[in-house]
Order: C-alpha cells, then sequence, then structure tokens
C-alpha cells in the first residue's frame, strides 16, 4: 500500500477511537459510549498490537471476535473496515461501511470516517504508479483501546 493511503488510514483510525460513538446518542440502549463486553477489550486490544507488528490476518480474527462481543460497535466495524483498506481487500471494507450504514441510517463519525478512507483508498489506486511511494510503515500510534460501558 502506498504511503499516502497508510498515512490516511492511521490518521483516520486515531481518530475514530476518541470520538463519541454516535451523533444520535449511541446504539442499542442509547449509552454513547463505547459497547464492549466479554472479551471485547482484550480482543480489540491484540489486535492493535498485532496492527503494529503488520500482521493483518491475525488482527482481523481478533477485531472479528471484538465484533461477536459488540455487533453494534461503530468503532470496531471502522477499524475493521480500515484494515480490510491496508489488506488491499476494499470489498470487505465496503461491507463494513455497509454495517455502519445500517447501524447510522442518519451518519455518524464513524461511517464518515470509513467512507472516507475507502475513497481515497481508490483515488490513490488510480494513481499513476510512479506517484506512490512503495515505503509502508505500521502506524506510530494505535488508537485507544475502546471501553467498556
Amino acid at each position: 500500500m502506498n504511503k499516502t493511503i497508510f498515512v490516511a488510514v492511521c490518521c483516520a483510525l486515531s481518530l475514530f477511537c476518541a470520538a463519541p460513538v454516535c451523533a444520535s446518542g449511541g446504539y442499542g440502549g442509547g449509552s454513547g459510549g463505547m459497547m464492549m463486553g466479554g472479551g471485547g477489550i482484550d480482543d480489540y486490544s491484540v489486535a492493535v498490537s498485532l496492527i503494529r507488528q503488520e500482521k493483518y490476518e491475525k488482527a482481523t480474527v481478533y477485531l472479528d471476535r471484538a465484533l461477536k462481543s459488540s455487533p453494534h460497535n461503530a468503532n470496531v466495524l471502522n477499524y475493521l473496515g480500515e484494515l480490510y483498506l491496508m489488506m488491499h481487500n476494499s470489498a470487505s471494507a465496503k461491507e463494513q461501511l455497509a454495517e455502519l450504514t445500517r447501524l447510522c441510517p442518519d451518519g455518524c463519525e464513524e461511517r464518515d470516517l470509513l467512507t472516507k478512507a475507502i475513497a481515497d483508498y481508490h483515488a490513490a489506486a488510480t494513481q499513476p504508479a510512479t506517484a506512490q511511494p512503495a515505503v509502508q510503515t505500521a502506524p506510530a500510534q494505535a488508537p485507544e483501546t475502546p471501553t467498556q460501558q
């Protein structure tokens, strides 16, 4: 993945974890906070660590588990979509966007971030190969671990 896409994805990831779950007050109980249950926080933390090590395939396993613990968690859906972009799997990223659209029909920051990341990914992919640097590095700082409500 070129450096421009990677930097855009990392910036988006760092923003979404500090953001409220949804402008409409959250999902399913209106808590407005991260809804992680059981091992969701631990799974999320492991995924972040694996992404820092550029072990993207393994990270998807842990994000999937975090999502199973909290299926309506917009932050995890967004992060999983962004991870799929890092893995050059825009079809799976679009599936996460579709789920975010279902959860946030009136819009939310996570949906907006993933929409922009997908658009940036496709825009960068259409640029000439000479304009794309080949350097890829892990994020300097991963997003915060979500809190349990």
